[in-house]
């Protein structure tokens, strides 16, 4: 007999019934989007949804400020302060040029001093952008890399490794994770992470004319029937409202 899949409730208003309830537990789902797609605000939302169910939750930051991301939840009523006193949600801003063991030292440690729930991870890019620095790759493989290859491509090399260790331990973490990245001009820089990740979500702005709409596509569910549908994603002054009956075939 094969084991219940446990689940947990994004809290973004109509998203559990198109994904059976909820992102499967300790499952890493890729959040891919241009800015003013809505990804902080998605983001931010399911993590306050997690602290008033009792599960603890982290935001870490490698580019925006603690202060401005308690704004954003403060524009949609969010008690984001309570929940903080209460040590159900922390916010920790972190250098995108640290080490990787350090970043991936702080995380773990962060995690389990508050035995955290569900992390996010804003954003991969400002990362993968300063790979190179990371030191991941042994004094050999460097010196190869060197003579052999052009400088696009060992950077390029960097990146996937760079993305193929980090996300490989977000996994091994014993949390639901939700790791933010930025939508690119070419589609490769995105493979090696779409690979590994349990699931992708994308957010675009959609031209209807005159008027700039935002939708959702659930790209990839690991454990989970979605539909080849694009949504619609309102923001709302209570947050994000995937839209359920109002969607678009591709």
């Amino acid at each position: 007999m094969s084991k219940k899949i446990k689940r947990i409730k994004t809290g973004i208003f109509g998203l559990d019934d198109l994904i059976e309830g909820g992102f499967v537990e300790n499952s890493c789902i890729l959040i891919v989007g241009a800015p003013g797609t809505g990804k902080s605000i998605f983001a931010l939302q399911w993590l306050f949804h997690g602290a008033k169910n009792k599960e603890p939750g982290i935001y870490f930051s490698f580019g925006e400020s603690v202060e401005s991301i308690k704004q954003t939840g403060y524009i949609f009523g969010w008690k984001i302060d309570e929940v903080i006193k209460k040590k159900l949600l922390k916010i920790i801003k972190l250098e995108p040029t640290i080490t990787l063991e350090r970043v991936e030292y702080i995380i773990k440690e962060e995690v389990k001093k508050m035995k955290a729930k569900r992390i996010v991870i804003d954003s991969l890019s400002p990362l993968k952008a300063n790979a190179i620095l990371f030191g991941i790759l042994k004094p050999s493989e460097l010196e190869t890399i060197a003579t052999t290859m052009p400088f696009i491509q060992s950077e390029k090399l960097f990146i996937r490794r760079f993305t193929y260790e980090f996300v490989s331990f977000l996994k091994d973490l014993d949390v639901t994770s939700l790791l933010i990245s930025e939508e690119e001009s070419t589609r490769d820089t995105h493979m090696i992470e779409e690979f590994i990740v349990d699931g992708v979500i994308e957010l675009h702005h959609l031209g209807m004319g005159e008027a700039l709409k935002r939708s959702l596509f659930i790209k990839k569910l690991r454990h989970t029937k979605i539909e080849d549908e694009v949504y619609s994603l309102l923001i709302t002054s209570k947050g994000i409202k995937i839209g359920k009956v109002e969607k678009i075939s591709l």
